[in-house]
């Protein structure tokens, strides 16, 4: 079970048109979590993970915008399964959508219109 989410960002990289690459640190980022609560914190997670794997190669600031915004989304949802300590490979996944929807908003205001 702990690796249903590697298999799914394996999958969704493997269908896209353009390869995705992962960098170590989205590797990390990625990790498989501790035995999720129930069947909807794996799908969520599953969901959010393709998301953000598809938000890598894009290459229109408010596409990717879109995708990182949807995989917080569902990550944020999953984290509401969990009555106790959220783990901590799911809080570095809302966490690393929230940078990168940062640097892509300063990125679009710093740009000229």
């Amino acid at each position: 079970m702990r690796r249903l989410p590697l298999v799914l960002l394996l999958l969704a990289a493997c269908g896209s048109p353009a390869k995705v690459t992962l960098s170590a640190e989205e590797e990390r980022i990625l990790r498989p979590l501790p035995v999720p609560p129930d069947d909807d914190v794996r799908r969520l997670v599953a969901r959010g993970d393709e998301l953000f794997v598809s938000a890598i190669p894009e290459k229109d600031p408010k596409t990717s915008l879109g995708l990182y915004g949807k995989a917080r989304s569902s990550y944020l949802e999953a984290q509401t399964h969990y009555s106790g300590l959220v783990p901590p490979p799911l809080l570095d996944r809302v966490k690393e959508c929230v940078n990168r929807i940062a640097a892509l908003q300063r990125q679009q205001h710093a740009s000229p219109q």
